[in-house]
Order: structure tokens, then sequence, then C-alpha cells
């Protein structure tokens, strides 16, 4: 049995300073310094500086999903996108005993929403959530959070916060080109551009500034199946949501497995339907399989290309499917003290 070990190296990468395989690299966008990192992820915006460093994977790969132009027609219809009064279809919402209004964000006729638009307004956007942006650990059961409010100078204030969890599985890895540790930065990253997601619509669109949960008006955006538009963000990039299960082999015991996540998923979709409201189109029976194995290779290649290499989008139907695999089963049968069993 082989084993993905979690507890034996501590990466300490001096702050700005490229890895092996990162060249200098100057974006056309000013948000981006010399490295490929965004102005986002700024030193300044981090609550705990000293943790910043052991993300810069993490932090780079992140700002790369910001240049996917799979992803721009959402984050622009949410900066720009008429606000208008066309509802969503009544048969999408589901809100679980909570009376929510969902409106479409789409651009009239008389906007721009060319490519060149996208990515000015785009820039834009970020730079605004940056200038008042908390980027800190909270324990958690998921992966991250993110809340936006009103500070006392009346300016809106976002803190993004991740999975202590995920620090944890980072520290105690062998380092860059050890699985455990680049699936564990594919998830830093995935979950900070998640979350800065929620953040933009939060600030941008004026009922999540009030801490309603949930607010009283939502939106889903025209080009997305559900209003959960950080994982909408996840599919445009990767072609679904990165995460993991142990499965068991009968010959080999418990093994982790990388997994890519169909959106919508049913299952999350009614739940969320349960706890706070969403509004979705097209979720698939849960008869198809929605979870496949995400290649050990795809991952390794996030972090080992340039910087200026545009991401690319995994196809399913070019991956295995998980119960191919075998029966999930607990995650305390891959974690453990010593490390992760695959």
């Amino acid at each position: 049995m082989s084993s993905i070990i979690l507890n034996t190296f501590v990466f300490d990468e001096p702050d700005h300073q490229p890895s092996s395989s990162t060249t200098p690299w100057v974006s056309s966008e000013r948000n981006f310094d010399e490295y490929g990192i965004h102005v986002l992820f700024q030193l300044s915006n981090f609550t705990q500086p000293d943790s910043r460093s052991i993300i810069l994977p993490a932090l780079r790969l992140a700002s790369r999903m910001l240049e996917c132009e799979r992803a721009f027609p959402i984050w622009h219809a949410i900066f720009d996108a008429d606000d208008d009064e066309t509802k969503v279809p009544a048969e999408e919402c589901v809100p679980g005993g909570l009376s929510n209004e969902h409106y479409l964000l789409a651009f009239g006729p008389r906007q721009d929403h060319s490519a060149a638009a996208a990515r000015d307004s785009i820039a834009e956007m970020w730079r605004l959530v940056a200038q008042n942006l908390a980027i800190g650990w909270r324990e958690m059961e998921g992966s991250g959070d993110c809340r936006t409010g009103m500070r006392g100078d009346g300016q809106p204030h976002s803190s993004l916060f991740l999975s202590t969890t995920l620090k944890h599985r980072i520290l105690f890895a062998e380092g860059p080109g050890n699985p455990g540790y680049d699936w564990a930065q594919l998830m830093v990253a995935s979950t900070m551009v998640h979350e800065l997601t929620h953040a933009a619509m939060q600030r941008f669109r004026d009922d999540g500034l009030h801490r309603r949960m949930p607010p009283s008006r939502a939106y889903r955006v025209a080009c997305c199946d559900t209003s959960e538009e950080g994982f909408e963000v996840e599919k445009a990039i990767f072609g679904g949501i990165p995460g993991f299960q142990a499965v068991r082999n009968h010959s080999r015991g418990a093994k982790f497995v990388p997994t890519l996540l169909q959106w919508p998923d049913p299952t999350i979709v009614a739940h969320y339907q349960q706890s706070h409201g969403i509004c979705a189109r097209n979720v698939p029976s849960e008869v198809a399989p929605r979870s496949f194995q995400m290649p050990w290779e795809f991952i390794f290649g996030l972090f080992t290309a340039a910087p200026s290499t545009p991401l690319t989008s995994l196809a399913v139907e070019d991956l295995t499917p998980l119960r191919d695999l075998g029966p999930v089963c607990d995650a305390s049968e891959v974690f453990s003290a010593h490390g992760v069993e695959g």
C-alpha cells in the first residue's frame, strides 16, 4: 500500500520567492505582482502574515484561476450586469421555508459585454475587493467561508476564512510534488476563488452587506444553472468541483481519491434548498454518476506549468466514475496521524 505522508515536512518559502518551477512574469493587468500573484493576496490582507508563505503555490494557482476567461461571464455579470426586475422562474426556486426573491443578472441590449469590457471590469472589481479584504484561518466543517459587512467608516469589508484543516495538511506534507501537498494547495486555491466570488456578489449586490441569511433579494447570473455562484465559477474553470473521497478497495484497503464533482449536484442542491434556499435549473437525476476521479497528473500540472499558461478544463467523459473504484468509506480511514493512505 502506498502512502502520502503528511507529518514530516514544513514548507517555509520566503514571501514573494518563486519556486524552482516558477519564473517571474508580469501580467498585462496591473493587479498582479512580478511573480504572477494577484493583489487580492498581498501580504497586508492576511490576518496572520506568517501563514501566507505556506500557501504561495495556492496563491499562484488562484491568481491563474482569476485570469480564466471561462469564468469571466460570471464575474462580469456580478459587477456590471443590469439589476432589473426579471425574476427567476418560480419552478427554479425552492427556498426551504424561507421567502426569497430571486432575480436574473443579465446584460441589457445596450450594455457592453465584450471580452475586452469584461477583462477591464473584472480587474476593477477585484481591485475594489482587495482594498478592504482580510484573509485568515478558522476551524470549520467546510473548506472556507466569506462574510461581507459595513465598517464603521461606511466602507464594505470582506473577511475570507480558510479551514485550519487545509493548513495542517499542507504543513505536515512532504512538500511540492507530493500528492497530498499538491491536492491541499489545489483545495486552498479553489476555495479562495470560490469565496472571493461570494465576496464580490455580497459587495456589489447590496443585500449581502446587511448580514441577512438569506438576503431578502438574491440573484442568479443568467449564464449559470444555480444561484451558488462560487460552485459555478469552479465548474467554469475546472469542469466541476475539486474534492476528495475515501474509497475502499478489498485488495488494498482504503485509499485517497481526488475527485471532480459535476455541478449542479442534486444532493448539495437539496441540502441548500432546506438550509437557506437556492434557485437551480438543469439539476440531473441522482441515478447518473456525479463524482469522478481527478487524475493526479492534472493536479501536478497545475503547479508545474508557467504562470501564463491557460488553465484547462476536465471533461467528465474522459474520467473514471468514483463508483467504479469501490465503495466510499469514512475519511478517517485515509486521514490519520501518519498521513493519507492511498
